[in-house]
C-alpha cells in the first residue's frame, strides 16, 4: 500500500467519524490516545491474527464520542518499543504516517499481519506464559481450537524459505533531475512443502519498500531460476525450478531470484535508517503469503556518489 493510499484511508475514516457512520469493522481499530502497551499488545496482536495476513489499521488520535482528538506523534517510538516487548519473538511489521485532519494531526498504523500467528505474554501472569489472543467483533479473547485451526490450515501449503542475500541499488535518471529508479533483488532458497509442483504467479507477488521520508512505487515482480549465459543464448541451470515469463514453477528445493523495480522523486536519505523491504508471494491454491523481510543500514562505501546508492546484505525469513 502507498502512503497516499493509507492516508486516504485514514481520512476516510475521520469523514465516517465526522457523519456518525459506524467506524471500527473488521481491518479498522480507533484509539483517542496510545493505549498502554500491554493491553495495546494484546490487542494488536487478537486483531492480526483473526486477519489472517490481510493488513489491519489503527489509528491514534480519534474518538468515537470527541471526533478528532489528535495524537501525539512523537510518542510512537517509545511506545512500539515497549509493545513489542510483550510479544513472543515475533510482532507484525508496522509503518507509522502522520496524517493532518483539519487543525490536528492523527497517526494512522499500518500492521503487516502476513507472519501470524502472533503470541503476547499473559498480561495476568501466573504459570501459563503466553496467550494467543483472537479478535471477535471488538472483543479480545483467547484462541479456541478452531481458531488456531482456521491459522494454521492454509499454512501448510507454503513453502519454507531462506533468505540468502538481498540487495538494494538507486540510480539517478540521466538527464532527469530529480527522477530516480531502483531495483531491490535476493536470492531466496525455496523449499516447496508438499508433493505436487508449487505455482506462484507474478501478479500475486508484492514488494513493500519502506524508506522513511520517501514515497516509492514499486513495478512488477519477476522471479527466476539460477541462468547460465552463453553466445547461444540464456540456459535454465536449475533441475527443479522454472519459469513461463508470468509464474514460477517449483517441483523442488532449488534457489530463487527475486527482482522489483521501483521508482521516486526524491533523493535516498544516506544518512536515515533502516530501509525495510517486505516480499510477499501467495502460490496458486494458498491464501496467505509468504514472506521474508530485510533491513538495511548505510549504502556501501565504494557505490555512494551523486548518481547511485547501493545497500547489500543477508537477511532472515
Amino acid at each position: 500500500m502507498t502512503k497516499i493510499e493509507l492516508e486516504a484511508w485514514v481520512l476516510a475514516i475521520a469523514r465516517r467519524l465526522e457523519s456518525n457512520s459506524a467506524i471500527e469493522d473488521d481491518r479498522v481499530e480507533v484509539k483517542s490516545n496510545w493505549v498502554h502497551p500491554g493491553k495495546a499488545a494484546r490487542r494488536i496482536a487478537g486483531h492480526a491474527n483473526s486477519a489472517r495476513g490481510e493488513p489491519i489499521l489503527w489509528v491514534i488520535g480519534l474518538d468515537e464520542k470527541a471526533g478528532v482528538v489528535g495524537a501525539e506523534r512523537n510518542k510512537f517510538s517509545d511506545w512500539w518499543n515497549q509493545v513489542k516487548a510483550e510479544f513472543d519473538g515475533l510482532s507484525p511489521s508496522v509503518e507509522l504516517l502522520n496524517v493532518p485532519v483539519g487543525e490536528k494531526e492523527v497517526v494512522g498504523l499500518l500492521f503487516d499481519t502476513s507472519r501470524f500467528p502472533f503470541v503476547v505474554k499473559n498480561p495476568n501472569g501466573g504459570a501459563v506464559q503466553y496467550e494467543v489472543p483472537w479478535r471477535e467483533g471488538t472483543a479480545i479473547r483467547s484462541a479456541r481450537r478452531e481458531d488456531l485451526i482456521e491459522i494454521l490450515a492454509p499454512m501448510q501449503r507454503l513453502p519454507d524459505l531462506e533468505l540468502l542475500s538481498a540487495s538494494l541499488t538507486v540510480s539517478k535518471r540521466p538527464g532527469e533531475r530529480g527522477e530516480y529508479w531502483g531495483t531491490f533483488d535476493s536470492d531466496v532458497y525455496l523449499t516447496p512443502m508438499g508433493e505436487e509442483p508449487l505455482v506462484i504467479p507474478f501478479h500475486r507477488c508484492e514488494v513493500v519498500i519502506s524508506i522513511p521520508g520517501i514515497s516509492v512505487e514499486t513495478k512488477r515482480v519477476y522471479l527466476s531460476p539460477p541462468t547460465s549465459h552463453s553466445a547461444a543464448g540464456s540456459q535454465n541451470r536449475s533441475l527443479t525450478i522454472e519459469t513461463s515469463g508470468d509464474e514460477l514453477i517449483v517441483r523442488g528445493p532449488g534457489h530463487t531470484f527475486m527482482r522489483c523495480q521501483f521508482g521516486t522523486k526524491q533523493s535516498p536519505p544516506l544518512g536515515v535508517g533502516p530501509i525495510n523491504v517486505c516480499a510477499k508471494f501467495t502460490p496458486v491454491h494458498a491464501v496467505i503469503p509468504s514472506t521474508f523481510e530485510v533491513a538495511f543500514g548505510s549504502p556501501s562505501a565504494d557505490t555512494v556518489n551523486e548518481y547511485k546508492w547501493k545497500w547489500s546484505r543477508g537477511g532472515t525469513t
